[in-house]
């Protein structure tokens, strides 16, 4: 008969789970909390971060500010902790929302896309509204046709 060797049953062969596991919970931590940003290239904007994405600017329907979020009704696959909120979130009325919220700061950054994707975008008041007006005169240069402001 072979013996099977079982670990868990000596609790000190568990000691090397413990340092394993706080260290992937501080790095998940850390990971959400670092301060996503938008970055303007010629025809594109990327929003870096864990929920980030690239919106060519043809695919833009509005960029705007907006004072006020959705009614949230819950979390999809997000993140929330505070101000910081990142993620996608259903709203009160069951639709779907991608929140990059640093800071609860308004105005917020909002764009739609022409596949009707919202998103709302947070850095700081200020520089939202630098970033959105970067934004809107690389669009006039780059896609003087278009029509996506208020």
């Amino acid at each position: 008969m072979s013996k099977k060797n079982n670990y868990f049953k000596d609790p000190k062969s568990l000691l090397w789970v413990i340092p394993i596991v706080l260290g992937s919970l501080l790095l998940l931590y850390f990971k959400y909390e670092t301060t996503d940003t938008i970055l303007i290239a010629e025809n594109k904007i990327t929003i870096e971060g864990t929920y980030g994405e690239t919106i060519g600017f043809d695919e833009i329907k509005v960029i705007t500010l907006s004072d006020s979020l959705p009614a949230i009704g819950g979390k999809s696959l997000a993140y929330a902790k505070g101000e910081v909120r990142k993620g996608y979130f259903k709203t009160s009325h069951r639709k779907r929302v991608k929140l990059i919220l640093n800071t609860n700061e308004k105005p917020y950054i909002y764009i739609k896309t022409i596949k009707n994707n919202q998103i709302y975008f947070s850095e700081t008041g200020e520089k939202n509204k630098k970033l959105l007006d970067s934004i809107k005169k690389l669009i006039r240069i780059y896609n003087p046709n278009y029509h996506y402001f208020n």
